[in-house]
Formats: C-alpha cells, sequence, structure tokens
C-alpha cells in the first residue's frame, strides 16, 4: 500500500504496441526492449486501440454487477462476479468489435487470441481461458462507481467503438447497449467525454 510502488502478480508473455508516427515503432522497441522484453510490434495505434480486451470484459461484468459495487461487497471480479451468461454477452460483442477493426482497415483480433498470446495455457473459449486463469479470478471487484472500468473504459473504449461502427456502417447492437445504458445509468453522454475522431486524427494515427 505504499505510494510509489506497483504489486506484479504476473507477467504477460507479449502486449503489442504502437507509435505515432507508426513508422517509430522499431527505434522505440529498440531503446524499451531491455526493459520490457514482452513488447511486440503493432501495425499502427488504431490496431492496437481497439484490439484491447479491457473494455470488453470490463464494460459488461461492471454493468451487470453494479448493485454489488454500490454495496461495497467483497467479490472477485472474474469469478463470481464473471457468469456464463455475462461472459457470452462479452464474446459476441467482442465479434463486433472484430467487425468493426476489420471496417477500418485494422487487423481484429478476438479477446480469446489475445488472451491466449498473454499467457502459456491456451483454450477454446473464453469463459474458460478466464475461468482457469488464477490471477483474473484472484483480483477483486470495484468498490466505487468512480473506478476506472467506468470512468475509462467507457468514454474512451466503448464509445469509441460505438462511433466507429455507425461512421463504417457497422451492425454493433450489443456495443451500442452497453454505451446506452451507461448513459441512462449515469446520465451523461459518454460519447461526448471521449476521443474526438476526425480523419485528420485518423489518418495521423495510421501514418
Amino acid at each position: 500500500s505504499q505510494t510509489g510502488f506497483c504489486r506484479l502478480t504476473k507477467i504477460k508473455n507479449s502486449v503489442a504496441t504502437a507509435t505515432i508516427p507508426s513508422c517509430n515503432i522499431h527505434r522505440f522497441l529498440s531503446d524499451v526492449g531491455d526493459i520490457f522484453p514482452f513488447l511486440v510490434s503493432g501495425q499502427n495505434v488504431i490496431e492496437t486501440s481497439i484490439n484491447n480486451t479491457n473494455p470488453i470484459l470490463h464494460a459488461p461484468i461492471t454493468l451487470f454487477n453494479l448493485s454489488r459495487i454500490e454495496n461495497g461487497e467483497d467479490y472477485s471480479f472474474y469469478g463470481t462476479a464473471a457468469s456464463r451468461c455475462i461472459l457470452d454477452y462479452a464474446a459476441k460483442a467482442d465479434r463486433e468489435r472484430i467487425d468493426i477493426a476489420q471496417a477500418s482497415g485494422a487487423k481484429g483480433e478476438s479477446a480469446l487470441d489475445i488472451l491466449n498470446g498473454f499467457w502459456t495455457d491456451q483454450y477454446d473459449n473464453l469463459y474458460d481461458a478466464i475461468k482457469n486463469n488464477a490471477t483474473y479470478v484472484a483480483g477483486k471487484g470495484p468498490t466505487s462507481l468512480q473506478y476506472r472500468y467506468i470512468t475509462e473504459d467507457i468514454p474512451y473504449g466503448i464509445a469509441p467503438l460505438v462511433y466507429l461502427s455507425k461512421q463504417l456502417g457497422v451492425h454493433a447492437p450489443r456495443l451500442s447497449a452497453l454505451l446506452e445504458m451507461y448513459n441512462l445509468l449515469f446520465d451523461r453522454d459518454f460519447m461526448q467525454d471521449g476521443p474526438k475522431l476526425t480523419e485528420d486524427s485518423l489518418h495521423a494515427a495510421t501514418e
């Protein structure tokens, strides 16, 4: 609990990273490779941003466990809070995310493939990949609504995906429903809180 310290429970095998402009990635990895050997080259920041499992997993699990959070309960976020039904919803929302990635010209990678890339053990479905990971199951869930699963993952994760789905004409009912429920529950427009995806910003991100 000391300030300035970080407790690492496990180190992932590989994490995709990118730079702006994207051509600087090799120089970046050369500079930090000895410190962070698990970093691997991604195509660009659009690809690494869309292929982020956090919003896809955090948003539905958090939404369907809001009463636990408000009550300040002691619970396992990926254990008791992540039921089979909720993770099935997440897996289907993840399929929508992949469709959005492909429509944007980025390589879409499933949450299951990303998780299998993080760790040594490999699984055939998202439920098993999470439930058989002791590091995930041991993690406690939030006990405050002022938590990054909401304040970060919704405006900077789910909202941009929904925005891109509309711009690219991709059907994304589950992602759209997640955003709408958070908007209604918190009486705010998370889309307005997130990044403004202009044509110039998207071009700069893919250079």
